[in-house]
């Protein structure tokens, strides 16, 4: 069996990041929703991860005429002084010069000179240009250079025509409504952890340092193919348990691929003699990006879920934070899921195809299954034990066997029309899919076939959580500002409550009372009997994060994770805080319970099991 990497030699300065928003404030966007805009825009940089290093951030309000600012970001103090450049930023009230603004963007990025930082373009515009040079023309330049480029939606009316153009592909994942703006720091701060990994700043002399280091199940692996590119002549050495297998040259007119035989004998390095760790080493003066990917591997222990997969795990009596693992994570924030044997599910980014299944125990990767399709990140189980797994990129729902002792883990593909989400089963092997991007009904599609059953036709915004409730209903919550519920068995609705702001996580507490996740930091506790408000828990310093942030406890109490990186434990009755917990060193983006009786909370930098 083979293991394949591909390292990209790219020149990269120590800056982590250079975005550029630009602002519409033409006369069809109107001065309330500029103002709008402008808040969001700050809510955004408040929230980017600086870290160490710096950010370049380019301002452009335009609307015939074009406005510009530039400005580094090290430091809590500089986002201060840029929150208030944007403050003061004037409503300009003219024709909508959008491709102007495009191609200024463009010449800001050159004058920042740094072509091979990760580049990033927000643009918040209604999608009407209508003067100045053609904003296609203008988009397409900035993304043949390899700029990423966002199209923000303000106002309800909105050409979503023209943003889907100017976007990058694909366009349902770089179109967003502005009241989306939590999933765009959640991808650009992706952009940044994932630089910071795996980029290091160089002094002006020749260095060793380690660059890539990765294990992975190797029960018949005997053979690794690493192909390496670069931009400059560089030193490499890869390095396999411990043992330099080759030493290899490679310069910007020749790349080098290695296929080398893994030691017999090895000291190993890793938890487990059934791992391999592959290390490379380069001896240049340029730092290094790279992506992996391992097509297959033979499986170490066999994972066997039960047929009875929809019975819920049993709440956990107390939650004292006692932590029992802190497992360091290098490749930013991926969704979890449960496994009834007490494992986990991990997913993966846009452009990676790997799960991976961990030992919840021992906080380990047991194997891992792959595809061909990218960013598996949602998943539920099915009564005959198969695993589900939605891939955004491709569009497609994933069957899989985990019982099996072979690579035959696959056993059936579904092409979806919908950009998800989020992911409900419910009885029937029924499936809640909520959707993002330019549709927003709830569809119901059966599991095992993929056949739509039904629509829910009510939400007008993102869709963060479906859950089930007693009496055949279904919950639902989204950006349009409500929670809904509706009847599972024909799909009407039953009751809309509304909040103050976008709803990101739900949950139901043990007396049957709903509790809501915002945005504006609060937590809603519902009685979804009468539809009354009964009572606002405030106290997190940042949004209630959008993947399942909130968890009841057997005794009543609940549990939340924030963007503020604590988790709090409440009395949702009184309202009082009875925990804080500051144990995270970035943003809690996602709370799961094994059936194990462990709670893991997930930030973007590290996965925390609890007892």
């Amino acid at each position: 069996m083979f293991c394949f990497f591909n390292l990209d030699h790219l020149e990269y300065e120590q800056s982590s990041l250079d975005i550029i928003y630009l602002i519409d404030s033409s006369r069809s966007i109107g001065e309330n929703n500029f103002k709008e805009a402008k808040k969001t825009v700050v809510k955004m940089i408040e929230n980017l991860e600086t870290n160490n290093s710096t950010i370049k951030v380019g301002l452009i309000n335009y609307s015939t005429a074009i406005m510009e600012q530039s400005f580094f970001i090290k430091s809590e103090k500089d986002k201060e002084t840029l929150v208030q450049k944007i403050s003061n930023m004037p409503y300009l009230n003219q024709s909508t010069a959008s491709g102007d603004a495009l191609n200024k963007a463009f010449k800001i990025f050159d004058k920042f000179g740094r072509t091979k930082t990760p580049r990033v373009v927000l643009i918040l515009t209604d999608g009407k240009s209508n003067v100045g040079a053609d904003v296609f023309g203008a988009a397409k330049i900035l993304k043949d250079s390899h700029v990423i480029v966002y199209a923000v939606g303000i106002k309800n009316n909105i050409n979503f025509e023209e943003l889907s153009k100017i976007a990058s592909s694909p366009s349902e994942s770089y179109v967003k409504k502005l009241t989306e703006y939590e999933l765009i720091i959640s991808e650009i701060n992706s952009i940044i952890e994932l630089h910071e990994i795996t980029h290091s700043e160089n002094n002006n002399v020749n260095t060793t340092s380690l660059i890539f280091t990765t294990t992975f199940p190797v029960e018949n692996v005997t053979n690794v193919n690493i192909n390496i590119t670069s931009i400059a002549s560089t030193q490499t050495q890869v390095i396999i348990d411990k043992t330099t297998i080759s030493t290899i040259i490679s310069t910007p007119e020749k790349s080098s691929t290695i296929i080398s035989t893994r030691p017999s004998t090895s000291s190993t390095i890793t938890p487990s003699e059934n791992y391999a760790t592959v290390s490379v080493k380069e001896t240049s003066k340029i730092s290094s990006s790279l992506t992996t990917s391992i097509p297959s591997t033979s499986p170490l222990t066999t994972t066997t879920t039960s047929a009875r997969t929809t019975t819920p795990i049993t709440y956990g009596y107390n939650f004292t934070g006692k932590l029992k693992l802190n497992i360091p994570i290098k490749d930013s924030f991926q969704r979890l899921f449960s496994l009834p044997n007490g494992d986990f599910i991990r997913g993966s980014g846009w452009k990676d195809t790997k799960i991976e299944i961990w030992d919840s125990q021992q906080g380990i990767v047991k194997r891992i299954l792959t595809s061909v399709y990218q960013n598996p990140n949602l998943f539920g189980l099915l009564s005959n034990g198969y695993l589900i797994s939605s891939h955004a990129v491709n569009k497609t729902l994933l069957l899989w066997d985990l019982s099996t002792n072979n690579n035959d883990h696959l056993k059936k593909v579904i092409q979806i029309e919908e950009t998800l989400m989020c992911l409900t089963v419910l009885k029937n092997d029924d499936l809640a899919l909520g959707q993002s991007g330019l549709n927003f009904d709830i569809i119901i599609r059966n599991g095992l076939t993929g056949l739509v059953k039904r629509r829910l036709i009510g939400h007008t915004s993102t869709v963060y959580q479906i859950k089930r409730i007693q009496n055949d209903k279904l919950v639902s919550c989204s950006a349009d500002t409500t929670a809904r519920i509706w009847s599972e068995l024909d799909g009407s609705l039953v009751k809309t409550l509304p909040h103050s702001s976008s709803v990101y996580s739900i949950e139901i507490l043990k007396n049957g009372y709903l509790a809501a996740g915002l945005n504006d930091n609060s937590i809603y506790i519902w009685d979804i009997n009468t539809g009354n408000l009964i009572r606002n828990l405030r106290g997190h310093g940042n949004i209630i994060c959008n993947y399942e942030c909130l968890f009841p406890l057997f005794n009543g109490d609940l549990l939340s994770g924030s963007y503020d990186r604590t988790l709090k434990l409440w009395n949702p009755l009184d309202g009082s805080l009875k925990l804080n917990i500051e144990e995270h060193k970035t943003i809690v983006r996602q709370l799961v319970v094994t059936y194990s009786k462990n709670l893991i909370s997930v930030s973007t930098s590290e996965i925390l099991i609890w007892n």
